[in-house]
């Protein structure tokens, strides 16, 4: 009895860390994606993520995907691989305007260059934010 106890305690935790999502703040993020990019498709893994909160409130969690995981921010601004983040919105209190204000700034702080020399690709990215939906989720 006590080797089926085992087996069975040693298969679910097998299983536990073979699952390809992660739980976060009750969001289920993808430890792998496959994305389309100028080569085909590419697959990225998950580099990090991080929740942002105010006032004891969740307001989202974003993840961040490379080609390969690294700890250095520089090798991950400078490279010129595929990456790729997305962004769980968890509150109601992030509206689109909020969010666009919030990339703004955060660019504008961390983007050691001309700002102006991404204006073009920043937009882009800003036209891909959708309005987000009006209830908690």
């Amino acid at each position: 009895m006590k080797k089926i106890i085992l087996l069975l305690a040693f298969l679910v935790s097998f299983s536990t860390f073979s699952q390809d999502d992660l739980d976060v703040d009750g969001i289920k993020i993808k430890k792998t994606i496959k994305v389309r990019d100028t080569g085909g498709k590419t697959k990225l893994y998950l580099n990090g993520y991080g929740i942002r909160d105010k006032m004891w409130i969740n307001l989202y969690v974003q993840a961040l995907y490379l080609t390969k995981k690294t700890n250095n921010p520089d090798e991950i601004l400078d490279s010129d691989e595929t990456i790729a983040t997305r962004l769980y919105v968890t509150s109601s209190l992030v509206t689109r305007e909020k969010l666009i204000k919030a990339i703004e700034e955060g660019v504008e702080k961390s983007y050691k260059g001309d700002i102006s020399l991404i204006r073009e690709r920043l937009n882009k990215f800003m036209s891909f934010l959708n309005p987000l939906p009006k209830k908690d989720m």
